[in-house]
């Protein structure tokens, strides 16, 4: 999976969960509401994150997988998804691409900096959606399933944790093929089905200082921001401006 594609799924995590009441029944928007407060009220979690490209929505034969993983510290994101890696901050947002050797760097503005991140942005989606299903899939999860006329997919699903209202899985199923540069396996006809899945949920982790800024990757002097030694092959798009 490119990085495009990844990033788009990322950052469509990193939004926040906002609810249509005229589609959900009042136990669904209390269910949101839950799902939303579980990351809110949590000052630190994380997660392992694995993405699993199949061909189709029926196979179980995966074309591409994707490890990664989560962190929150405060309003202080992180994510590695391959050779993907983000950091993002009230202060300004960080990307690191290894495989393409970029470095990207910008403001991300307080006002438009929500921290009730990696849950599922339904505010757009939901206006959209023609159908909201509910399924009681076990002792210990549920599911929901959102369903669209035309959309990039035409539904998704998201699988949440009973007792935490923590997400452990989301299946995006698209409504047509994925461009070639879209992905790493050769061009599919078939609209295809991508799992993102969360394990190893830790409610109280022992994150390691300076994990979530990019001073592991950029170095300041004089007031100018530059790439590490380790780093200095890599293409730097600086558009951050210190406040």
């Amino acid at each position: 999976m490119k990085s495009r594609t990844i990033s788009t799924i990322f950052l469509t995590l990193l939004l926040v969960l906002k609810v249509n009441r005229e589609l959900l029944s009042q136990n669904s928007t209390e269910d949101f509401k839950k799902i939303n407060m579980s990351y809110l009220n949590h000052k630190q979690l994380s997660s392992d994150v694995e993405y699993i490209l199949f061909e189709d929505e029926f196979t179980d034969e995966p074309m591409q997988v994707e490890k990664g993983e989560f962190m929150k510290d405060g309003d202080n994101y992180y994510s590695k998804i391959g050779s993907l890696e983000i950091i993002n901050r009230p202060g300004y947002f960080f990307s690191i691409n290894h495989k393409e050797k970029t470095i990207y760097l910008t403001n991300n503005s307080r006002k438009n900096f929500d921290p009730a991140l990696f849950a599922m942005n339904l505010e757009k989606t939901i206006a959209v959606c023609s159908e909201i299903k509910f399924k009681e899939l076990n002792k210990t999860q549920n599911q929901y399933v959102l369903v669209y006329p035309s959309q990039e997919y035409k539904k998704v699903e998201i699988v949440y944790n009973k007792k935490t209202f923590m997400i452990e899985k989301i299946v995006f199923y698209y409504f047509a093929p994925l461009p070639p540069s879209e992905i790493d396996k050769p061009q599919s006809d078939k609209p295809p089905r991508l799992e993102l899945a969360c394990k190893n949920i830790n409610l109280n982790p022992a994150i390691p200082q300076n994990k979530i800024n990019y001073y592991s990757f950029l170095t300041e002097e004089k007031g100018k921001i530059t790439p590490l030694e380790m780093y200095k092959d890599y293409s730097f798009y600086n558009y951050y401006k210190p406040k």
